[in-house]
């Protein structure tokens, strides 16, 4: 699940274009930042790294990088809400969401 998750910055890289609002994932006009690049290949590997510690039967490790992965997502929430300009900020929503689902995943993981 984590791994297409990761995925979709790749494939929405292409589609983030410049002009003028000075976002977050543009740098000129039809080009894409090379962050939004680091942010896929960051969450891919997130993901490949959950498959091999669940797939290794480390349900410890599962769950505390389950809480690592939440506060990635909840300080890439504050990075686009203060730097991703007007068209990018409402963004910031999708990656808190993000951050408190896995938060409360790790918990609950925690708590059984």
């Amino acid at each position: 699940m984590e791994v297409t998750i990761g995925v979709r910055p790749l494939r929405a890289a292409a589609r983030v274009g410049g002009g003028g609002g000075g976002g977050a994932g543009a740098s000129d006009a039809g080009s894409a930042s090379p962050l939004i690049y680091l942010k896929g290949i960051r969450e891919v590997t997130y993901g490949v790294a959950l498959v091999a510690l669940q797939y290794l039967g480390q349900e410890q490790a599962v769950t505390v990088m389950a809480g690592v992965m939440s506060l990635a997502g909840l300080g890439d929430g504050v990075i686009v809400r203060l730097c991703g300009g007007p068209e990018f900020r409402g963004m910031a929503f999708g990656h808190w969401g993000a951050g408190i689902g896995l938060v409360a995943w790790a918990w609950c993981r925690a708590s059984s």
